[in-house]
């Protein structure tokens, strides 16, 4: 299978507030200067006020809406509880048929296993890129 890197549909996923993450927000940058489509899933939290004042609009948003403390709680059982592995993989498998994305990339190591099982949920085996934003051994 070779990938056209021309004008790929990039689906990003991110466990977090696409506006309070400035890594994300610079990668969604140079993807937009390659004229890449770019798709982000990512939470909205529902106590955040005006937070869609800096956006792009060639940037397509599917958004979770949550609390904070219910995504911290989320967080806190990661590995104790399936609760957010399955609600990631789930979304995740949904925003890949419903965009038709080429590749998928995921933000943090933690991320990752979600994501990949919501690429074998979709059924459409595409590739994803791990960003490691953290420094792990």
């Amino acid at each position: 299978m070779f990938l056209n890197l021309s004008n790929m549909k990039i689906g990003i996923v991110v466990d977090n507030n696409y506006y309070g993450d400035i890594r994300v927000r610079k990668t969604v940058d140079v993807f937009l200067e390659m004229n890449h489509d770019v798709f982000v899933l990512c939470y909205k939290f529902l106590d955040a006020s005006d937070q869609e004042t800096h956006c792009d609009k060639r940037v397509v948003f599917e958004k979770i809406n949550i609390s904070r403390r219910y995504k911290n709680f989320l967080f806190f059982f990661y590995h104790l509880l399936p609760f957010h592995k399955r609600l990631w993989k789930n979304k995740v498998s949904k925003f890949i048929d419903k965009y038709d994305l080429d590749i998928i990339f995921a933000n943090d190591l933690y991320m990752s296993k979600s994501s990949y099982l919501g690429i074998v949920n979709s059924g459409k085996y595409i590739p994803m890129v791990l960003d490691l934003h953290e420094n792990y051994p």
